[in-house]
């Protein structure tokens, strides 16, 4: 049984609900763009790690993961964004700068099965550095820094 009275259990019942807050306006903004997106697709789902999963975090943390299905971000076996791509990354972009919440990203880049182990993890690192410091989501970063 919670002892309510337990500033810790009162700090995470008040962080939770915050937590659920903003994950209903980060479902509402992806929700948007899904809508009003005509170049391209994604879908994107939303994964509750359970409290504790995380050490001294001792309520459950919402994670949206999202995934392009129908634009091939870069040419084969290139890690250069192609411009057909760019409007991808402004309007994910655009989309997080009007979630103030969002805490981290993790931009992952993926590759085909060609070539080696090795050959791809540096390639599809090489893919995920160059989305994560491209203008349009440095410009992302900064604006949540200064609203930091």
């Amino acid at each position: 049984m919670e002892n309510k009275s337990d500033p810790g259990v009162a700090l995470a019942s008040t962080t939770a609900a915050a937590l659920k807050k903003s994950q209903l306006l980060r479902d509402a903004l992806f929700k948007d763009l899904q809508a009003n997106a005509k170049r391209y697709t994604f879908k994107y789902v939303v994964v509750e790690l359970p409290a504790g999963t995380l050490p001294g975090i001792n309520y459950s943390i919402p994670v949206t993961f999202i995934r392009y299905e129908s634009t091939a971000l870069f040419a084969f076996d290139r890690f250069t964004l192609e411009t057909a791509a760019e409007i991808i990354v402004s309007d994910f972009a655009r989309t997080i700068l009007k979630d103030r919440s969002y805490r981290s990203i993790v931009i992952v880049g993926h590759t085909d099965s060609v070539g080696t182990d090795e050959y791809n993890h540096g390639l599809s690192k090489n893919r995920a550095v160059t989305v994560a410091t491209s203008s349009l989501m440095l410009n992302c970063f900064a604006a949540a820094a200064s609203a930091a």
